[in-house]
């Protein structure tokens, strides 16, 4: 097949494609080129569709078809045919089986509109990730709407022990930005049982909600309500949105919608006509082809204008290519340029050229777009698939090159501190927990003899990510040591592994309440929120020291604290250090407690730090 020849033929620029509703009429369009034939199933009426140029079938519907259900028959060799489920759908009945036509109007919660709260730069974020189902199913959590989304609108929500719980919650933490694991349409989950579990990295409909994350999955305007909802609260309560998306990879290749529409352009194919299954799904996106990358854009371009969304997360950008990512980054910019783009850059697959990957090594090509980082990560805590494997706050003081790339915000810093090639800082996600793999806690918990250690280490694991300079990306649960009964991949484990377990709130109260106190210097100081290479080179400077210490100032005459000193010492035994300058230094941050008011004073240039421990001090 000759995709260039294709692009070139049938390449179609309008935004006009699926279901095109007022309330006069809906017009439908579809883009299949090489369908012999394609008809509309509208309820239960089967209408002919005319082919017009580029591929596109066409018919316009003179009536009010606002929550009416329809899909296509499609024949691409003339003969057999295929009912398929519009890839433009905006919604769905219940478990994706067919779309539906929506008058997006109908759907907007009382006193919905655009507005957002202020933000401005990238670095600036602190990003909480979590699970609409795992935040709230707890029966711990106070929240009446549980596992779905308007549980997500709920404010004032309490657990038994009276501590805050949900939406609350997450706003006393202190964050920016909430993420949202995904709530397109996924494949796994029955949307007519409250049984299944899946975090729904499984796409089937790439432009609608899932219903099972919706009170009334059969109604296709509740889902759209209810979302709806959840944002305005969010947004209500000072925070922005951002969401996970999967453009990647499809759930299953051989039902999916796009082969049966158009087969063989979708996916990239091998020489021996077998697909590419760099995702590990069976399958791979071709975001390079002309019609699969416009698909891309709309749907984010979509999401962002209906939805009002703050941000997306791409799971495993790097198998999608430069140019979409890119084109995606521009689209987005003309809605609103505070919109975050983050992803995951893992170089993988084998079937575009490495020079054409969005991935990490290739950050230099992707402005504006954040890329997770591993690195820092694994220097942090560990190699991530090895359970014994220690990072630097266990002990293994040779990973600390690693954390101090991350510290800077992963640019060339200097000959030695350096991670990526001509980058800005906002365009590194800083993390030491996510929903895949281990939780901090369990990966501490299989790789540390020293059980009672285990709290000290993962608060200083969790405060240098928070301190470092990029982009803040917090699991939720990782500011209550979240553990999930140290099982890595949790997918489709059920309630009881993945669930946030409020109860742990009150037994890590401390733990809440100091990294609450970490997120809010972070928030407070600009000398921790840099934007720029130059700046981060002039201001920080490493102080040298034994491979157990981390220490570095950063003089910033814009920042209220106009010398910040930050000390991590990832050794359990107490150390001394050698300031390089003399200063009366207010200490603030010191063996797990934060007074913003001082704790104590140091008046010369020798620092006691105890082990495992964070100390933050300044001078105004």
């Amino acid at each position: 097949m000759d995709f260039k020849l294709i692009d070139a033929r049938y390449y179609y620029d309008r935004n006009d494609l699926g279901a095109n509703y007022n309330k006069e009429e809906t017009e439908f369009k579809l883009w299949a080129p090489y369908a012999k034939d394609v008809k509309l199933i509208l309820c239960d009426e089967i209408i002919d569709m005319e082919k017009l140029e580029k591929g596109i079938w066409s018919v316009t519907i003179k009536e009010d078809l606002h929550s009416n259900f329809y899909n296509y028959y499609i024949s691409v060799n003339g003969e057999y045919y295929e009912e398929v489920v519009d890839p433009y759908a905006k919604s769905l009945s219940v478990n994706g089986l067919k779309g539906a036509i929506i008058d997006f109007k109908r759907t907007n919660p009382e006193g919905w509109n655009d507005l957002k709260p202020e933000f401005e730069k990238a670095v600036d974020a602190i990003i909480y990730e979590l699970s609409i189902r795992d935040i709230s199913i707890d029966e711990n959590s106070g929240i009446k709407n549980k596992g779905k989304y308007l549980g997500m609108s709920e404010t004032e929500t309490h657990t038994k022990d009276n501590l805050k719980s949900g939406l609350s919650h997450i706003k006393d933490l202190g964050i920016t930005h909430v993420q949202i694991m995904p709530i397109y349409d996924f494949a796994t989950v029955d949307e007519t049982t409250d049984d299944d579990y899946n975090w729904g990295y499984d796409p089937l409909n790439f432009n609608a909600l899932d219903g099972s994350y919706s009170t009334d999955p059969y109604d296709p305007t509740a889902r759209i309500y209810e979302f709806k909802r959840m944002i305005q609260s969010i947004h209500n309560e000072g925070m922005r949105v951002i969401m996970d998306v999967v453009y990647n990879h499809v759930y299953d290749i051989d039902t999916i919608n796009f082969e049966k529409i158009f087969p063989g352009y979708y996916f990239r194919k091998n020489k021996n006509d077998e697909f590419y299954d760099g995702s590990g799904c069976g399958n791979e996106v071709a975001s390079e082809r002309k019609m699969v990358r416009k698909f891309i854009v709309d749907s984010v371009v979509f999401w962002a204008k209906e939805y009002n969304l703050d941000g997306f997360r791409f799971d495993l950008m790097g198998l999608l290519d430069i140019e979409t990512m890119n084109t995606i980054r521009l689209e987005l910019d003309k809605i609103d340029s505070s919109i975050i783009i983050i992803g995951e850059g893992w170089e993988m697959g084998e079937a575009l050229k490495f020079e054409d990957k969005a991935c990490l090594w290739n950050a230099k090509y992707l402005p504006g777009i954040g890329q997770f980082n591993d690195d820092f990560r694994d220097g942090i805590r560990g190699n991530n698939f090895d359970t014994k494997s220690i990072g630097y706050i266990g002990g293994n003081f040779s990973k600390k090159i690693s954390v101090l790339r991350g510290i800077v915000g992963g640019i060339e810093y200097s000959n030695e501190i350096k991670h990526l090639q001509d980058i800005s800082p906002n365009q590194i996600v800083n993390y030491v927990e996510v929903h895949d793999n281990y939780t901090l806690y369990d990966k501490l918990k299989l790789s540390i003899t020293d059980e009672n250690s285990i709290k000290k280490r993962h608060m200083l694991g969790t405060a240098i990510a928070i301190l470092s300079q990029g982009i803040t990306f917090i699991h939720s649960g990782q500011e209550i040591m979240r553990t999930k009964n140290l099982e890595h991949n949790t997918y489709n484990l059920g309630d009881e592994i993945n669930k946030f377990n409020w109860s742990r709130k009150k037994e890590f109260l401390d733990v809440f309440e100091y990294v609450k106190g970490i997120i809010k210097i972070k928030k407070e100081h600009p000398s921790f929120r840099m934007n720029s290479c130059d700046e981060i080179r002039k201001k920080i400077k490493i102080i040298d020291s034994e491979d157990s210490i981390i220490a570095y100032t950063i003089i910033n005459k814009n920042d209220l604290w106009k010398n910040i000193l930050v000390v991590h010492n990832a050794s359990d035994e107490l150390k001394t250090i050698e300031i390089p300058f003399e200063l009366e230094w207010n200490v603030v941050v010191n063996n797990e407690i934060i007074d913003l008011n001082g704790i104590k004073k140091i008046k010369n240039n020798i620092l006691e730090i105890d082990g495992l421990n964070t100390i933050i001090a300044y001078n105004l």
